[in-house]
């Protein structure tokens, strides 16, 4: 059976000093607040009971009627109570369709950390901000250019909706019915071009995070959380294999380029795949101070740039032996000045970004229309490396978790710890086997 009551929710203020009224519904072990169109001082809300005023009665009654309407729902319900179904039938009979939008309230703009003198609800807004300054400061720059993308397609959609249009967006807003609805929006598009279903999944991923962050630091309550079991289901991409068939593989080790630019881009596809599938990141944020001498062999050694703010104990150092091939790369296309081993970034990837994507785009040109030239199965990108790697050592007869650690991926400790660190014989057949594609 479910319990309903009303309550003031002194967290927000209109203009003119005064707070929403809320239906508060406990039902299952789980409670919800739903918003009426009421609003009281907290004196005003404290005497409604036993005010002789004409307003303050009439403000009784229309809460009064909202209780007991709240209540016949719950009891209609009893039977087959879902929330997100109550809240549509709540929508439609309680309120009869005539939601109207509360003033405009001022809540500030500053980025959550600590609220423990803060009551005040913190805005959607306000959430994925601070999350951006936390990819920035970590220079985390696809993380913050997710976010940022997701940020704004979230706002043209809440503009969208003359429900949001002229305020702040709230966690509580955000429902099944809200997801659905945006990610029609997405798939739209504009100018009559429609996004794909990816788009929309790649611009929803970020608010589940920071909506799951929210519920975990406990500034909303798991029973509002709109995704998963019973909720919204984002679902994931399927990443396609790009892994070259063996033939593709000999017809671009056996092609000869027609010019630098051909050249240069080979040379980076070479290095991802001699360098255990190095993602086109971390081969731009490579210094010269990666270059250790190993048992007398000069050895780059790198940790990926994805793993920087997982726990130390899930470091992976991955090396990448200098031998001649690697060394003819650097001495082609390797920086002759400055600090980074290749001569993408000049400063660091914060103040380079947009040179680093300008590299992306002009690599992945190249090697597409390389891959066209020579008609290959599978489009032909920089990353696309790493998918070479990973399969032809699992074929060699690498285990999964052997492979993960090769190429820099987290594993587990407890697997880390099971299996041991990869020996040195291990290193060597691996890179024997990257050796042999390109000989």
């Amino acid at each position: 059976m479910a319990t309903v009551k009303h309550i003031i929710d002194t967290r927000t203020k209109t203009k003119n000093g005064k707070h929403p009224i809320k239906i508060y519904v406990y039902h299952a072990g789980e409670e919800r607040k739903f918003k009426t169109k009421l609003f009281a001082s907290p004196d005003q809300y404290k005497n409604l009971a036993v005010s002789k005023k004409h307003n303050d009665k009439k403000l009784l009654d229309e809460l009064t009627e909202l209780i007991n309407n709240t209540k016949l729902l719950c009891k209609e319900m009893e039977d087959a109570f879902q929330w997100f179904m109550f809240k549509q039938e709540y929508d439609k009979k309680v309120l009869k369709n005539e939601i109207k939008l509360p003033p405009k309230f001022r809540i500030g703009h500053r980025v959550y950390t600590k609220i423990e003198d803060d009551d005040r609800p913190l805005t959607v807004d306000e959430l994925y901000r601070s999350k951006i300054e936390r990819f920035d400061y970590n220079e985390q720059m696809y993380s913050k250019m997710n976010y940022e993308n997701s940020l704004i397609a979230l706002n043209k959609f809440k503009n969208s909706k003359m429900k949001y249009k002229d305020r702040d967006l709230l966690l509580e807003d955000i429902d099944k019915e809200f997801l659905d609805d945006w990610k029609i929006f997405i798939m739209k598009g504009k100018d009559g071009k429609p996004n794909s279903i990816t788009t929309a999944k790649t611009y929803m991923r970020p608010l589940r995070s920071i909506f799951s962050d929210a519920v975990d630091k406990k500034y909303i309550s798991h029973g509002l959380y709109p995704f998963g079991k019973g909720g919204y289901k984002i679902g994931n991409n399927k990443s396609a294999n790009a892994a070259l068939h063996i033939d593709d593989l000999k017809k671009l080790i056996d092609y000869v380029p027609v010019n630098d630019d051909e050249r240069q881009a080979l040379d980076y596809w070479t290095f991802s795949l001699l360098g255990k599938g190095i993602a086109p990141i971390d081969i731009a944020l490579l210094t010269k101070a990666n270059i250790k001498l190993i048992g007398g062999v000069k050895t780059i050694v790198f940790k990926r740039h994805k793993n920087i703010l997982k726990d130390k104990s899930e470091d992976i150092d991955v090396p990448i032996k200098i031998n001649e091939k690697v060394q003819c790369i650097l001495d082609r296309v390797g920086a002759k000045k400055g600090k980074f081993l290749f001569p993408i970034l000049t400063t660091g990837l914060k103040v380079d970004w947009k040179d680093y994507l300008n590299f992306l785009d002009l690599m992945g040109e190249r090697l597409g229309r390389i891959g066209k030239k020579l008609k290959l199965e599978k489009p032909l990108f920089l990353y696309a490396s790493r998918h070479v790697v990973a399969s032809q050592l699992s074929k060699d007869g690498f285990n999964e978790i052997s492979i993960a650690n090769l190429m820099g991926n987290t594993t587990s400790a407890m697997a880390r710890n099971y299996i041991g660190l990869l020996d040195n014989e291990t290193m060597i057949k691996a890179d024997n086997i990257l050796d042999k594609l390109v000989a």
